[in-house]
């Protein structure tokens, strides 16, 4: 059986995640051109899909980032947090092999400092990654994949 978290530690990662997605949507839609050339540069989605996707992921992850800040349906937000970082991660990691040197998009173009490097896919990748770890232990503790196997085995 998962054993319960100090509510504390909870709250403090729900926030965390909650802080990350709000504030990497607002550079995203602040310069949704940019994040569609960011997204097309990963060479993954097909032409015409690319616009739709530079604007909508945005705002779910505002939506995301929003729900998990106010505690609002804090279940449905953990498991579409954790579906759109698979996600990120699978791009990310496709970049990574076949060499592509591009900016993650991450947080959009707003905050980049520097110039798109292998090593920050690579950081991208293992931000994402640790996320998305945090999101799956959120739901280990809420018990909402695992609730009837759990049931079953006590």
């Amino acid at each position: 059986m998962v054993k319960k978290s100090p509510r504390i530690l909870k709250i403090f990662f729900q926030l965390l995640i909650g802080i990350i997605f709000f504030y990497a949507s607002i550079g995203k839609l602040l310069d949704i051109k940019n994040f569609a050339d960011a997204i097309s540069k990963y060479d993954i989605l097909p032409f015409i899909l690319v616009k739709p996707f530079a604007v909508i992921m945005p705002i779910i992850e505002m939506l995301i980032g929003t729900f998990m800040i106010l505690n609002v349906m804090p279940k449905i937000s953990l498991i579409t947090a954790s579906a759109m970082l698979i996600i990120f991660v699978i791009a990310i990691l496709s970049a990574i092999i076949r060499g592509i040197n591009i900016d993650c998009g991450c947080f959009s173009n707003i905050y980049q400092t520097s110039e798109p490097s292998k090593f920050g896919l690579w950081i991208a990748f293992i931000r994402t990654v640790f996320l998305f770890l945090i999101c799956f232990y959120l739901i280990l503790q809420e018990k909402i994949i695992f609730s009837k196997l759990t049931y079953k085995l006590s």
